[in-house]
């Protein structure tokens, strides 16, 4: 069995955390081709392993590094996008998810990273924009779906009262009292 090559990683691996769905095998494997060859794109799903072992530090610091290298690569902003969502840094990881979504406007997964962002942040109109967005890109989405209607019911409390008074027609508006010959 091969090591992650960290003290840290070592010891997060031997502790009782969730098992990750990555080994460390693949960790250390994952490392080895980005030594190799530092302009290769592993480094977002290298920076998603680590998240998911609670790395978020190398997380982090492996996708800044691979974004640097690769700006269009939409799989390292969501990578570095998650890792902050997994810390509560929601100021900081909501920038990060714009960009993913103006790199790869069709990414669902980025669109929904930042409006569950926008909703950690209590901006309810700008979460519904992005999951109305998923909604647009899978219809099916049951999850985008509920967030809109929930948060359609929500905005509604934001708009002036005015906009939903009855208000009677102008007496310029005729009701015929007979209907229209011909019918």
């Amino acid at each position: 069995m091969l090591a992650c090559g960290t003290k840290e990683c070592k010891n997060l691996l031997m502790s009782k955390t969730p098992p990750s769905k990555i080994s460390p095998e693949a960790i250390e494997e994952y490392r080895k081709i980005l030594a190799r060859d530092p302009m290769s794109k592993i480094f977002a799903t290298l920076s998603e392993a680590y998240r998911e072992l609670g790395m978020h530090a190398q997380a982090e610091k492996v996708a800044l590094d691979g974004i640097k290298r690769h700006p269009q690569y939409v799989s390292g902003y969501v990578a570095l996008g998650r890792t902050l969502l997994d810390q509560n840094r929601f100021k900081e990881a909501l920038p990060v998810l714009k960009k993913a979504c103006e790199v790869d406007p069709q990414n669902l997964l980025a669109w929904h990273l930042a409006g569950t962002c926008n909703l950690q942040l209590n901006d309810s109109k700008e979460a519904l924009r992005h999951f109305k967005m998923v909604l647009f890109l899978n219809p099916q989405s049951s999850s985008a779906r509920k967030a809109v209607q929930k948060l359609e019911t929500l905005t509604a409390n934001e708009y002036e009262d005015d906009i939903f008074e009855m208000k009677y027609l102008s007496k310029s508006v005729a009701i015929p009292s007979k209907a229209p010959k011909g019918l």
